[in-house]
């Protein structure tokens, strides 16, 4: 294209400009700017300068335009990347090149936007269950339980390191289990384990610094040669007369604390070729929807955080008014035993890997059988 040929293509644009700018676009309006820029032919590789300036356009109207005018941009960039591809294919090894080939990979879906997995962290991304808004109702419920206690307790002044940091720890833990529970709901189940370890790890310092206050003060002392020989998880354990390996700690451990093959196993999938072809391993990042693990965290999130109301208790019993504390927990107790119930009836397996539940509901049939649930 000549110089006196553009400038009046894009004084065209300028005129046309308005028009484009009035309403939601349909196909006819991305005809009508592909036309404005490169007349009836696709772009050529020359015409760079169109292309940024189209696409730029068109990126501008895409969100609010019709089906019809998303598909029709859509079937464009298609089109567009698949031929910048073929021909990249033969272009000479350059940083320039890897940048283009990079960029045709992102524009067909075949390279990751670090920036989309930052923007849209915070956001559910999918409509959930009335399993999941039921188990989710529950652990509101459980601790804000935890939240009351504990505000009870802060109302007298605290002697001594013990319940300071008792006090810290719990609400620590509050913090760890809402954190869990996001994971699991945005299916970011490995990371969802590293929270629960540390509440199991909360947990067992609080019944700790209860029954011996004394091991609290070594915990804040600072030396942290001594505290990590003394008050290890397995150390604590042991002091609590349990033994040193919990099976649920190692598991928690195994599926996210630690960079395990079985924790990276549920990102990779198969992707199988035609007879005689390499198979093709494809590693998911982002979160991998599992619908039976992410029950299963939430029902560990449910279940921890009733653990940490009966340490809470212990811990504060003389600052809580008994009555109070036996309404509360037996009308949580109800709501929760109500939620196993429906979730044992309900929870579809049919079709999903049952294994991260099947402790689960095991230990909540058995309760069934003895009549608690």
């Amino acid at each position: 294209m000549e110089p006196h040929e553009w400038g009046t293509r894009q004084r065209c644009l300028s005129e046309h400009y308005s028009w484009l700018m009035t309403e939601s676009w349909d196909e006819s309006d991305f005809i009508k700017l592909a036309q404005l820029h490169f007349g009836r032919d696709f772009p050529s590789g020359s015409m760079l300068p169109q292309i940024e300036a189209f696409t730029t356009e068109a990126f501008e109207h895409y969100e609010n335009a019709t089906v019809e005018g998303k598909a029709y941009f859509d079937n464009w960039l298609a089109k567009f990347y698949e031929f910048l591809s073929s021909k990249l294919e033969d272009a000479p090894d350059s940083a320039d090149t890897r940048k283009m080939k990079r960029m045709v990979a992102l524009g067909r879906k075949k390279h990751f936007e670090a920036k989309k997995f930052i923007d849209y962290f915070p956001t559910i991304l999918e409509k959930e269950n009335l399993l999941v808004d039921e188990a989710i109702l529950v652990l509101v419920k459980t601790l804000q339980c935890l939240v009351d206690i504990l505000h009870d307790a802060m109302q007298d002044s605290q002697e001594g390191p013990a319940k300071i940091a008792i006090l810290g720890l719990s609400y620590w833990l509050f913090d760890e289990l809402t954190v869990a529970q996001y994971l699991a709901r945005r299916n970011y189940s490995t990371l969802a384990y590293t929270h629960l370890r540390s509440v199991m790890e909360i947990l067992d310092k609080i019944e700790l610094f209860t029954k011996r206050p004394e091991t609290a003060e070594l915990w804040a002392s600072g030396n942290e040669h001594e505290i990590w020989k003394k008050l290890s998880p397995p150390r604590v354990r042991e002091m609590l007369g349990r033994n040193s390996l919990d099976p649920v700690y190692k598991y928690f451990s195994e599926e996210g604390s630690h960079a395990t093959f079985t924790a990276m196993r549920p990102r990779l999938r198969k992707r199988s070729g035609a007879s005689g072809e390499i198979p093709k391993i494809a590693i998911m990042i982002g979160g991998m929807k599992d619908s039976a693990r992410q029950m299963s965290i939430l029902i560990y999130c449910i279940q921890l955080g009733g653990q940490a109301i009966v340490r809470t208790e212990q811990a504060f019993a003389d600052r809580l008014h008994d009555l109070d504390i036996t309404n509360m927990v037996t009308k949580l107790n109800a709501d929760t035993s109500a939620f196993y119930g429906h979730f044992l009836d309900s929870f579809d397996g049919s079709s999903v890997d049952m294994e991260p539940l099947k402790i689960q509901i095991a230990v909540l049939q058995r309760m069934r059988d003895r009549g608690e649930i």
